[in-house]
């Protein structure tokens, strides 16, 4: 047998290299990770740019809060009054208005001013945009809060809402 061995040589099958190995599983984990977080950061994003948009278009109506919260403040109601949309006017009339404020002036002391908009909510409702902005008002003997509700019409942003914390 040992003759043989060395007459022949080592006895082996040769491999073939152009033979496939099995082929190897992809791994697709990491691509639907990544789906998925790119999907939650496109949503959250433009969630992010949507929110930043419509209080960025609620600046008229804060500029039309603050011209109404002067004239409320000088005791102009004709021209607070003005201000207001029809379907507030039909409910609230400008001796309502003025009764609101004397009731607080009556326990606070006169209204000396307001302060900027401390929080904006931004709203659409039954078809119509609109924003809700807080104030804190100062008064000759103490404070107040109170907020102004806008909303979008035709002819531009009007007075929806008056609150004043007596």
């Amino acid at each position: 047998m040992r003759l043989l061995h060395r007459i022949l040589g080592s006895v082996s099958t040769p491999v073939d290299p152009y033979i496939p190995s099995q082929p190897r599983k992809k791994n697709i984990l990491p691509w639907v990770l990544g789906g998925i977080a790119l999907f939650l950061l496109l949503t959250v994003g433009g969630c992010v740019a949507l929110i930043a948009a419509s209080i960025k278009s609620a600046d008229g109506g804060k500029v039309v809060a603050e011209q109404f919260l002067g004239d409320v403040v000088r005791h102009d109601f004709d021209k607070a009054y003005a201000l207001m949309d029809p379907a507030a006017q039909k409910v609230t009339s400008q001796e309502m208005l003025k009764d609101l404020v004397g009731l607080v002036e009556k326990h606070k002391g006169k209204l000396n001013g307001h302060s900027e908009a401390k929080g904006t909510f931004v709203f659409a409702q039954n078809g119509r945009s609109g924003a809700r902005f807080s104030y804190a008002f100062t008064t000759e003997k103490d404070s107040t809060s109170g907020d102004v509700t806008v909303v979008r019409a035709e002819s531009g942003w009007k007075i929806y809402s008056f609150n004043l914390k007596p």
